[in-house]
């Protein structure tokens, strides 16, 4: 299989003839997910340290990050945008080290879990409008109205951007399930102009992404004469509902009646735990925003923000009148009505909107991030060898946990073994939250263990672990520990010790306490 990968890099760089291309594809497509991400892994260190010793130059680059858990992710991430260092350093592939602020831990895990930390917080929260989903949480796009609300939003989109790169260089599995038609925007190299023939392509695409608009409005349309509507319809998409408040500070509230209800099992939602934000630094961000004015209810595509400020400040959005806001999908759209003579051209301009102009800026901004770890070339390369699907596997792996897959891809050591108390209580245990629906415990356990939420693709026989390598869950005897311990992790190397209970409640209350220590802070040593 390695030759395979050696072949397929050699051969594609040399614009290969069409049938040994038809061959190669074929065989891309026979190799396995976790086999592929094996491929891109070598490819990008073979990138940026060369395929021998004597194309590697000197020491690696050292980026390093001190996060303060309690904060607000996004504003530090823009402190390191603003400065250079950190996720935003010149170069990220060479050692990056991660420490959370008066905590003692450092390695793979904390970085793993830092990761995981800025997309819930930073990326996913609703109130900061950075992303949207239209299927409950399971696949996120960017949200169209960023770049109409937050005068930092190519800056953001860049560290988004930042984070999926990082992410790939490390193996690390996100708890940011990017949809696959962003996917494939990325690889794509970004928003291609669409094909006028292509109707039902691209009909098939929104609905992939939105699938409620694609039946109710979109088929509705073709299908039914205009008088059945029972109302006049302009040219127009709706951009934002009606705010649930006016402040223009964003962790008030929602950005959008239709934003997704995705909430984050770390406290704090956006903003962190309710940690004072400087007066004079909040004050100048206010200033900012209230300067650009609120929102007209009506906007055209044209009327986006430059997005270029570059502050390290909370994120502040701009405020919109208790109607909502419309964006025209052509020019003068609020005064063209959708009749049954054009109601064909405005379904195009819906579909050309929703798929192709409202991202555009920013995919664009994702890229310039994504491009500081994954190079063009790469990603060309990467766009034979993956489908959209598989980067959004690579990315955000399987969320949903499979207790008897893990159980499978497990050991023990220090003398535990299958029959050993602890041992069995300790699967009884997992196996109940799952029968009781408890995914969330089970998630904040593997977290605990690995600090990573979610399962990589191919299921737990690919736990990442110490420096991005395999590591199979371990448990572990931990003779040093008494009876009324907890449990302590090793997450870098995916490893548990379990203590000597007495009994099954005492196991699970133990385990549990655990897991809820494990959630708010990260401290191998916790116990």
């Amino acid at each position: 299989v390695a030759q395979a990968w050696s072949l397929i890099e050699t051969v594609y760089r040399a614009s290969p003839s069409r049938p040994l291309k038809k061959a190669l594809d074929s065989l891309a497509q026979r190799m396995g997910l976790p086999e592929k991400r094996i491929w891109l892994t070598r490819r990008l260190q073979r990138h940026h340290r060369g395929d021998t010793e004597s194309e590697r130059y000197g020491e690696p680059h050292l980026a390093f990050v001190e996060c303060d858990r309690n904060g607000d992710q996004l504003q530090q991430l823009r402190g390191q945008l603003l400065d250079k260092t950190g996720i935003a350093s010149t170069d990220v592939t060479g050692d990056f080290e991660v420490r959370f602020r008066e905590e003692s831990s450092v390695g793979s895990a904390v970085m793993r879990e830092w990761m995981d930390l800025l997309a819930r917080r930073a990326f996913l929260a609703p109130s900061n409008c950075l992303l949207k989903s239209f299927d409950g949480g399971v696949a996120f796009l960017p949200d169209p109205a960023a770049p109409f609300l937050n005068p930092g939003w190519k800056g953001d989109f860049e560290l988004l951007g930042r984070l999926l790169g990082l992410a790939l260089w490390h193996q690390v599995t996100l708890d940011l399930p990017i949809h696959p038609y962003i996917c494939e925007l990325l690889l794509s190299g970004g928003v291609v102009d669409r094909d006028e023939q292509d109707l039902d392509g691209d009909k098939a695409k929104l609905e992939s992404v939105e699938p409620e608009l694609v039946k109710h409005k979109v088929h509705w349309l073709l299908e039914h004469n205009i008088s059945e509507l029972g109302f006049d319809m302009a040219f127009l998409d709706e951009l934002l509902g009606p705010p649930s408040s006016q402040s223009a500070v964003a962790s008030s509230g929602s950005c959008s009646s239709t934003s997704s209800s995705y909430s984050s099992p770390l406290p704090g939602g956006g903003s962190g735990e309710g940690k004072p934000i400087d007066p004079e630094v909040l004050a100048q961000a206010k200033a900012a925003v209230d300067a650009l004015g609120p929102v007209p209810d009506i906007v055209n595509p044209e009327d986006v923000l430059p997005g270029t400020r570059c502050v390290a400040e909370p994120l502040l959005l701009r405020d919109r009148s208790k109607n909502g806001v419309q964006v025209q999908l052509v020019p003068g759209g609020e005064s063209l009505e959708v009749t049954d003579e054009n109601k064909d051209s405005f379904v195009r301009q819906l579909l050309e909107w929703r798929l192709r102009g409202s991202l555009r800026g920013p995919i664009e901004a994702m890229l310039k991030g994504l491009h500081a770890v994954v190079p063009p070339i790469v990603l060309y390369e990467a766009s034979w060898m993956l489908s959209p699907t598989e980067v959004n596997g690579l990315l955000a792996g399987v969320r949903d946990i499979d207790v008897e897959d893990w159980h499978k891809n497990s050991r023990m050591v220090s003398g535990l073994t299958a029959e050993t108390q602890e041992v069995q209580w300790f699967w009884k245990i997992l196996r109940q939250w799952a029968a009781d629906g408890h995914q969330d415990r089970l998630q904040d356990l593997l977290q605990f263990a690995t600090g990573s939420r979610r399962v990589p693709v191919g299921g737990f026989a690919q736990l990442v672990g110490f420096n991005g390598g395999k590591h199979l869950f371990t448990l572990a005897k931990a003779s040093h520990l008494t009876s009324a311990s907890l449990p302590t992790s090793h997450a870098c190397i995916c490893t548990l010790d379990l203590p000597p209970w007495t009994s099954f409640e005492a196991a699970s209350q133990k385990l549990s306490s655990a897991v809820a220590a494990g959630r708010s802070h990260f401290d191998e040593g916790t116990g």
